[in-house]
C-alpha cells in the first residue's frame, strides 16, 4: 500500500487519501489471499490526444514518448511491488473510447487503431505479462448503455473550457454546442464510471486516475507528472541535472518556447505518432 501511495507514483497527500485506505487494504488482502497479481486499473484517455504546437484542432492517434514514459512508470511500480510481493501487478491501461465516440464523434477505427499500436508497443517492450489495455469498445456498444440518459446543457461555459471542448472535438464550435458537449461528457463519464467500477470491483482491483479525485488514488503518468496527458504532449526540460520530463499544452507552448527535435527510434517503427485533422474541422454548429 505504501508503495502505491508513494510520492513517486501518487501526488495526493496521505491525509487526502486516508478515507480510501481501509477499502484499498481490503482489496489488497483479498488478492494476496488468492496469491494473484494485484490488479490496478488506470484511467488514461479516450484513445487519442489533442495535438499542440502548430497543429491546432488535430489529434494524435498513436503512442509516442508519452506512452513510453507511462510504461516506464508502471515498470518502476512493478519492480517495487514485486520486491515485497512476488506475484507483482496486473496493470490495465483503460481506454474509454466509447465516451470519446459518443461525446465528440471520434471514429472507433481511429481509437481502435491507437489501442492496437499501444498493444504493439507493450509487446515490443516485453511488458505484456504486466501491462494490458482495457478497450471500452471491446465491452459492447456504449451508445446502447447511455441511451435514454437525459443530458441538460450547461447554462454557460468559460473561454478556457470552451477551448478544451474544441480541442477534443477537433473543430470550432459555438458556445451553445460547447455547453452541450461538456454536459454530454459528464453524463457519459458517469455511465462509464459505473461500468468500469464494476469491472474493478469484480477483480478486487484498485482504480487510479491521472489527477486528484476523492474516490480513488492518483497515478503519475510520467515521473513528476500531475496532469491529464490527453491535454498536450510530454517534453523534456534540460538543465544541470539533465533532461527532466515536463508537460506542454497550448496554453504553455508560447511561454515555454519548446524546440521540436526529431527522435527516430526503432521501437516506434510502424507505430510512430499519427496526427490527423478533425473529420469535421472548422465546422461550427449553432
Amino acid at each position: 500500500m505504501n508503495i502505491l501511495l508513494n510520492r513517486e507514483f501518487n501526488y495526493q497527500s496521505k491525509g487526502k487519501l486516508a478515507h480510501l485506505v481501509p477499502d484499498l487494504v481490503a482489496s489488497f488482502e483479498t488478492v494476496i489471499a488468492r496469491g494473484e497479481k494485484l490488479p490496478i486499473y488506470f484511467l488514461f484517455h479516450g484513445g487519442y490526444r489533442a495535438a499542440v504546437g502548430g497543429a491546432p484542432l488535430t489529434h494524435v492517434f498513436a503512442p509516442d514518448i508519452t506512452e513510453l514514459l507511462l510504461i516506464y512508470q508502471i515498470a518502476r511500480l512493478e519492480r517495487r511491488i514485486r520486491a515485497v510481493y512476488p506475484p507483482g501487478v496486473s496493470f490495465s491501461i483503460v481506454i474509454n473510447n466509447g465516451v470519446a465516440a459518443f461525446t465528440n464523434g471520434i471514429p472507433y477505427d481511429r481509437t481502435n487503431g491507437y489501442v492496437q499500436r499501444l498493444r504493439q508497443l507493450i509487446a515490443r517492450l516485453e511488458a505484456q505479462d504486466t501491462i494490458w489495455v482495457l478497450n471500452q469498445f471491446e465491452l459492447g456498444r456504449f451508445e446502447d448503455q447511455i441511451k435514454g440518459v437525459k443530458i441538460i446543457p450547461w447554462a454557460a461555459i468559460d473561454p478556457v473550457d470552451h477551448g478544451v471542448v474544441e480541442r477534443f472535438l477537433g473543430r470550432r464550435c459555438s458556445e451553445a454546442e460547447a455547453c452541450l458537449k461538456i454536459a454530454t461528457y459528464a453524463a457519459a463519464e458517469t455511465v462509464w464510471g459505473a461500468e468500469v467500477r464494476g469491472i474493478v470491483a469484480a477483480k478486487s482491483g484498485i482504480f487510479c486516475r491521472q489527477v486528484a479525485h476523492p474516490a480513488c488514488p492518483s497515478f503519475r503518468p510520467f515521473p513528476g507528472g500531475a496532469i491529464r496527458v490527453q491535454n498536450g504532449a510530454v517534453a523534456f526540460r534540460f538543465g544541470d541535472a539533465g533532461p527532466v520530463p515536463c508537460f506542454v499544452t497550448p496554453l504553455t507552448w508560447d511561454r515555454l518556447g519548446p524546440v521540436v527535435v526529431p527522435m527516430p527510434m526503432d521501437l516506434f517503427a510502424g507505430i510512430s505518432p499519427v496526427v490527423e485533422p478533425s473529420h469535421m474541422a472548422e465546422k461550427v454548429t449553432i
